[in-house]
């Protein structure tokens, strides 16, 4: 359920989005021809640079793993607004993860494609919702009993607010779901599900 939730909120701020432009496009005719474009704090054919880091935490006893895992990455990406506040993008990301038994300290390292739409933008803040699809590869097994390397889902909400000329402050809450996707089983893919906070800097370029 909280999976269909989730993708449910992004489906619903793509459709604002969508709404968003052709409100926009279908402004009054004695308007400037870019106006439409101008109502926009991320208009069509914008390219962006984001640097953020997050702090993630699984939720103890889902999906047979009964261990806590704490995650903390470094994100960063470029994306292309192929729409109006709507963009695609791609990430690459370090992570350093805590968990218990042996091999308790985790490093990894990974990529993620994004999909990003600003359902309310104020020009000067937005909010949004994103979704991003990856791939990690780590030293040791994630969880324990896991596997190295792992697939990635995070899908959440935030916020951008302008700081000054092309930069822009980023931060948002997500849900974080790690496993192998049962490639050697489910015995080998106790996943992580959890939530995560991050906050960064998201520059036009």
């Amino acid at each position: 359920m909280k999976n269909l939730n989730t993708r449910s909120a992004f489906a619903a701020a793509l459709i604002l989005c969508l709404a968003r432009h052709v409100g926009a496009q279908n402004a009054p005719a004695s308007l400037p021809a870019n106006n439409a474009q101008e109502t926009f704090a991320f208009p069509k054919g914008t390219f962006t640079y984001a640097l953020y880091g997050a702090q993630g935490a699984q939720y103890i006893g889902t999906n047979g793993n009964k261990t806590r895992e704490d995650m903390t990455q470094l994100t960063t990406g470029v994306a292309y607004y192929f729409m109006p506040d709507v963009s695609f993008g791609w990430e690459i990301t370090g992570s350093y993860t805590t968990q218990p038994g042996p091999n308790h300290y985790i490093g990894a390292g990974g990529g993620n494609l994004q999909m990003l739409a600003h359902f309310l933008d104020e020009r000067t803040w937005t909010l949004f919702g994103d979704c991003e699809l990856g791939m990690l590869e780590s030293n040791h097994q994630i969880p324990p009993n896991g596997t190295d390397f792992n697939f990635t889902v995070h899908l959440g909400v935030g916020a951008t607010a302008h700081l000054w000329d092309n930069v822009n402050l980023i931060s948002g809450v997500r849900y974080l779901h790690l496993s192998n996707a049962d490639v050697h089983g489910p015995v080998r893919n106790p996943s992580i599900n959890g939530g995560e906070a991050y906050i960064g800097l998201l520059f036009k370029l």
